[in-house]
C-alpha cells in the first residue's frame, strides 16, 4: 500500500522550528519530519544506500512526490547529496 501524503504533511513548518528553538541546526532528528527521521535511520544502517526519488518511493512505500520531497529534506540539511545520475546516497 502506498501512503498518500503533501509534501505539507511531512515537514515541519517554520514555525513550529523556531519553538523549539534555533540551535539544534538544520540536521537534528527533532527538526526533521519523521519520514526524514526514519529514512535517514535507513541510510545509516545500509552504507552505501543509493537510491532515486522512485526506488525511494517504494522502498519506503510512499508516492514519488513524498519521497522526493523526504529526499530534498534531507539534502537541505546536509544529510543526504544528490549524483548526477540523480541517486541520493549519505554525504560524508
Amino acid at each position: 500500500m502506498i501512503l498518500q501524503m503533501s509534501a505539507v504533511q511531512i515537514t515541519t513548518s517554520p514555525e513550529k522550528r523556531s519553538e523549539r528553538g534555533s540551535g539544534n541546526g538544520a540536521g537534528a532528528p527533532d527538526a526533521m519530519s519523521p519520514l526524514a527521521v526514519r529514512v535517514h535511520g535507513e541510510y545509516r544502517e545500509m552504507p552505501g544506500l543509493r537510491l532515486t526519488v522512485r526506488q525511494a518511493a517504494r522502498l519506503f512505500s510512499v508516492a514519488p512526490d513524498v519521497a522526493d520531497a523526504v529526499l530534498l529534506e534531507l539534502r537541505r540539511a546536509s544529510i543526504l547529496a544528490r549524483s548526477d545520475d540523480g541517486a541520493f546516497f549519505i554525504d560524508r
